[in-house]
């Protein structure tokens, strides 16, 4: 009688969503949330509201429908999903332009080998590399809009 009480349902705010269950509420930013949506399992009669999260975990939503949640994609939601988004995939395209520095100065250190000069090992396959990986970070950071996926089913 008293879950039937205190039946879950969920809130959302500015501050991201909150799930209340039958004993606590769970808090979730909108920093760790990557998608809301409306989806039917497999063998469900009905369709469920969800929430994914960045770890890779999606939690059902209680007392939400199609309705709701489209009320929940507010412009606020929206560009944070999409900022989220952009940063993230900032941060990896920064991670492989670093990794493709890394691999030019390796190239470069095995021609010098080969050539008999005196290469630096250090400042070819370490400081070069991580320099240019700050610096692709600041630049993919600061270009992070030019990052975003064009299709939104890609935030």
């Amino acid at each position: 009688m008293l879950l039937f009480l205190r039946r879950g349902f969920t809130r959302v705010d500015t501050g991201g969503v909150v799930i209340h269950g039958a004993f606590r509420a769970r808090r979730l930013p909108w920093s760790e949330i990557y998608e809301l949506d409306v989806r039917q399992a497999p063998q469900a009669n009905r369709a469920g509201a969800f929430v994914g999260t960045l770890d890779g975990r999606r939690r059902s939503l209680p007392q939400l429908n199609e309705w709701q949640v489209d009320g929940l994609r507010t412009p606020m939601a929206e560009q944070a999903l999409r900022r989220r988004a952009g940063r993230m995939r900032s941060v990896s395209r920064a991670i492989v332009a670093a990794l493709v520095t890394w691999l030019l100065m390796l190239a470069l250190w095995l021609v010098l080998l080969a050539t008999g000069q005196g290469p630096s090992v250090r400042l070819q396959l370490l400081w070069i590399p991580v320099a240019a990986l700050v610096l692709f970070v600041a630049f993919f950071r600061w270009r992070w809009e030019s990052c975003v996926p064009r299709e939104r089913d890609l935030w």
